[in-house]
């Protein structure tokens, strides 16, 4: 089975956000002793998943992304051409999430592989740097650090 993330004809962000968070919850709960596995990448700006860094406003991160939520929906404010995402959060990233493999693939972002690694970095200013709370991660990068 999969969980479907797609935006349907009638819905809007937040009711897909609403409807993966208790797909995510369904799944935990009916499977108590699953797994959770994750792929996931870093940008060249230090975000990861759908999380996207917010330097000038590190309360409104935390409402964001560091809340009991596992899901949310939020628009991005024309930080990027495509300004609505759903995502998982940093909460469930840290808390949810058995196995991670973050895979960077690009030699340009050897500068923020670097930042992502640095432990005393804000998460708000580079939320890349969760995987360094995250459990069991594995990094994949064609990038020498």
């Amino acid at each position: 089975p999969c969980i479907d993330t797609s935006l349907h004809k009638t819905e809007i962000i937040g009711q897909v956000a609403r409807r993966f968070e208790e797909s995510l919850r369904n799944w935990k709960q009916e499977n108590q002793n699953g797994k959770v596995v994750a792929v996931v990448g870093v940008g060249c700006d230090g975000h990861t998943s759908g999380i996207m860094p917010i330097p000038e406003d590190k309360k409104k991160f935390e409402e964001l992304f560091e809340n009991e939520k596992w899901v949310v929906g939020y628009d991005t404010e024309e930080r990027i051409p495509f300004r609505e995402r759903v995502t998982t959060t940093i909460t469930f990233m840290k808390n949810e999430i058995d196995y991670s493999f973050v895979y960077i693939s690009d030699e340009k972002k050897k500068d923020i592989l670097e930042k992502v690694l640095e432990k005393d970095k804000p998460i708000h200013e580079i939320p890349g740097r969760v995987i360094n709370e995250m459990k069991n991660v594995e990094i994949l990068t064609v990038v020498n650090v």
